[in-house]
């Protein structure tokens, strides 16, 4: 009866200390995953603020792609500049 007890003493403890890590474990990943959130988040400004300095750089080396074939083509190498 005693050994019966403490067994069933032990499984209730054990049970307990599991479900308090599980909790934890929760909290822990929760926590995470709201930290994950904050930084996408102040990513995305500086993703976008990149992506439109890529493209007016694009637009920009387009541009004098353009003149300097213009110039080579009419041999023009002032309008080149």
């Amino acid at each position: 009866m005693y050994l019966e007890a403490e067994k069933r003493k032990t499984a209730a403890e054990d049970k307990r200390k599991k479900a308090a890590q599980l909790a934890e474990d929760v909290i822990n990943a929760r926590q995470k995953a709201d930290d994950l959130s904050r930084k996408m988040h102040d990513v995305e400004p500086q993703e976008r603020d990149q992506l439109s300095e890529q493209d007016i750089a694009q637009r920009l080396i387009n541009e004098a792609a353009s003149k300097l074939t213009a110039a080579v083509k009419s041999n023009d190498m002032q309008a080149a500049k």
